[in-house]
């Protein structure tokens, strides 16, 4: 719709793509929360159990699903990343 007016208007659009980035690091996280609060629930469905036999529970689902672990302990691919380089590095400097 065009109107006509005496004085001049100026139109602004606005592109929030810090908002829109903020909002998928935060939508992400949750997720992952969410996930991670799901299994623990899953754990304790029979009753009550040790903060130890949680950790063993958790540690098992995901040693067997590599793809999970990523997404909900990345922090751990890394420094496992950082640490195999580490040793791969050690390595080498000693077969000389």
């Amino acid at each position: 719709m065009v109107h006509h007016a005496e004085r001049k208007r100026l139109l602004v659009f606005c592109d929030d793509r810090q908002d829109a980035a903020f909002q998928a690091g935060w939508m992400k996280d949750h997720a992952r929360r969410f996930r991670l609060r799901a299994l623990m629930a899953e754990g304790m469905k029979d009753g009550a159990v040790s903060v130890g036999d949680l950790a063993l529970y958790l540690d098992d689902i995901l040693e067997k699903d590599e793809g999970l672990s990523r997404a909900l302990v990345p922090e751990v691919w890394q420094v496992v990343r950082k640490e195999g380089a580490a040793d791969d590095m050690n390595r080498s400097a000693g077969s000389f």
